[in-house]
């Protein structure tokens, strides 16, 4: 039995769907690896900075001023605590740089 135009339709409407659908997917995917990568260069980038500052401390302003200028006041406070507040505490209790 031939199938009906009305049928043919609601088949290609229905296959464009899933179509889209993986397409989004896809995107989804990409985007995740996207941002996977920017997480791990920021991640290396920000090692590069702590041992930067183990090795010559007095780049602190410069990294202090960096922040200041580029971050918002919580996320000044969460990135100077890590560098600034631990450093010191580990340093204060015999650790040193390492």
């Amino acid at each position: 039995m031939p199938i009906s135009e009305n049928e043919r339709i609601a088949a290609l409407i229905s296959r464009k769907e899933a179509l889209e659908a993986r397409i989004q997917r896809l995107k989804a995917r990409d985007a995740n690896v996207d941002r996977k990568a920017r997480s791990r260069a920021l991640l290396l980038l920000g090692v590069a900075v702590e041992k930067h500052l183990q090795a010559q401390p007095a780049a602190m302003g410069l990294i202090r001023q960096m922040l200041l200028q580029h971050l918002k006041g919580r996320e000044q406070a969460a990135v100077a605590s890590y560098l600034f507040e631990t450093r010191t505490e580990h340093q204060q209790a015999g650790g040193g740089a390492s």
